[in-house]
């Protein structure tokens, strides 16, 4: 009589996504009534987030309009976006965001 053992391992992961969401804005040009095109908003995790895997969007350019929407952006982690176009200097280097928006305006100068 052959006595045969088999070992079956089950192997059970569980991954846990975490909520996404979006921001958009608009980069006016200093008469504050035309927008700006192509300009690149690039996005990095603010150092004191208190969430530690907080993914970064690519960045993304500006509409002929001026305006500009991104995704993807982790729930309870801060961003920062920044605005960059050569030759051009913006009313505010930078802005922090911890939530949805569509009011994240840069102004140039």
């Amino acid at each position: 009589m052959k006595i045969i053992f088999v070992a079956v391992s089950l192997l059970v992961l569980t991954i846990t996504a975490q909520a996404q969401y979006a921001v958009s804005g608009k980069v006016w040009d200093y008469d504050r009534i035309n927008g700006v095109a192509r300009v690149q908003l690039t996005f990095s995790v603010n150092p004191i987030s208190p969430v530690q895997t907080c993914n970064v969007p690519p960045a993304v350019l500006t509409d002929r309009e001026g305006e500009w929407a991104q995704t993807g952006f982790t729930n309870g982690c801060s961003y920062y976006v920044k605005p960059y176009k050569p030759f051009y200097k913006f009313r505010l280097a930078q802005l922090l965001f911890s939530r949805p928006g569509t009011s994240l305006y840069f102004y140039r100068y």
